[in-house]
């Protein structure tokens, strides 16, 4: 679904396959009206829309500063209407704020699930970013962030858990309790560094407790799909080289857009994994790709400078070198693929130079 314009109005889009007659397009299947926030002009929502055909977005715009155009459902029937902001309000992303208001908040653990660590991120109107990391407040208790939503828009509250029997709590999550001596790498045992999640952090290390049951030269750590690669199934195999144990963690979808992607930092030390939020959807395990591909020089032209837009983002043509352009085209999947291609008259800006036309050789007439 592509969002054309700020005017509500997020896009058209037509349902294709293969084995149909030529202009003959499958239904697609009905959503109805759904609506994101209601009609409430403090919290910039989205209504879609669907029939047998095509599937539509419209999201709520500004009309002016002081007013706003709010979309939502009635009978199943997408509506709209201009709701003026309160006194002490201007209209800013789609909706009524104040110079503090939180227009956009982000929980990339939005389950509360104490044993995985998250946070909150948070922005308000002037830009500005907020992180709320879910924290340890001794070693039997936990504080988990979460977003919330009112009439006043997005704001953020807290809620702390008591860790379940057998954890403790560490680096803002509760973590089973190792035991040393079983020959077993348990979380905890090992020294594990963390990767920064906020501005200006350092990178921060924990010392293993038990040595002689995960030392770094004998454990490893296999990824299927080669690292953080969100648009495939994969997973990680763990354990002792010496093959007392073996552990193994699959990709999976939190719900029908956040995936858990497990993935190794290195081939002798532990998995980690990332909480991904994926923009067309998660099944399987992984992203489904984007439904569609944008090529804006027409497939594989080494002669025009284009870019191509898909699944994996913007993808531009350039030089790789005086003579040797890189050229991007949509390939499977709606993902941005790239060959290269020798230009006889050199490379200049993404492109080809195109070759001079030779001067027309003269022949002798006979008049």
């Amino acid at each position: 679904m592509n969002y054309l314009n700020n005017s509500g109005v997020t896009g058209f889009q037509t349902a294709s396959g293969g084995g149909n007659s030529p202009g003959v397009q499958p239904p697609l299947p009905s959503l109805g009206c759904r609506d994101s926030d209601g009609i409430n002009p403090n919290i910039p929502g989205e209504v879609h829309t669907s029939d047998s055909y095509s599937n539509c977005g419209y999201r709520d715009y500004c009309y002016d500063t002081k007013n706003v155009v709010e979309q939502y459902c009635f009978n199943g029937l997408r509506q709209s209407k201009i709701i003026a902001c309160p006194t002490g309000y201007t209209c800013f992303g789609g909706a009524c704020a104040t110079s503090n208001t939180i227009v956009s908040c982000t929980d990339n653990d939005k389950y509360q699930n104490v044993s995985i660590f998250g946070q909150v991120a948070t922005t308000d109107q002037n830009g500005n970013v907020k992180f709320y990391p879910d924290t340890c407040t001794s070693t039997t208790n936990v504080v988990q962030y979460y977003c919330t939503t009112s009439s006043l828009g997005f704001g953020v509250d807290k809620r702390e858990y008591y860790c379940p029997t057998g954890t403790t709590c560490s680096n803002g999550a509760c973590k089973a309790q190792p035991v040393c001596g079983n020959n077993i790498c348990e979380a905890g045992e090992k020294t594990e560094c963390y990767e920064c999640i906020t501005p200006n952090c350092t990178t921060s290390c924990k010392e293993g407790t038990c040595p002689r049951d995960c030392g770094a030269t004998s454990w490893f750590c296999q990824d299927s799909d080669n690292g953080k690669d969100y648009y495939t199934t994969g997973g990680v195999s763990e354990g002792n080289s010496g093959g007392d144990a073996v552990i193994g963690k699959v990709d999976y979808c939190n719900d029908g857009y956040y995936l858990t992607e497990y993935y190794c930092p290195t081939s002798t030390s532990a998995s980690s994994s990332v909480s991904f939020y994926c923009r067309y959807g998660c099944a399987n395990g992984a992203c489904k790709p984007n439904p569609s591909c944008l090529d804006s020089d027409g497939d594989k032209n080494y002669y025009v400078s284009g870019q191509a837009t898909g699944t994996t983002g913007t993808k531009r043509d350039y030089c790789y070198s005086t003579t040797t352009v890189i050229e991007y085209y949509c390939g499977a999947y709606s993902y941005p693929l790239s060959t290269s291609f020798k230009c006889s008259s050199g490379c200049s800006d993404g492109a080809c130079i195109t070759p001079p036309v030779p001067n027309p050789v003269p022949t002798n007439q006979t008049w």
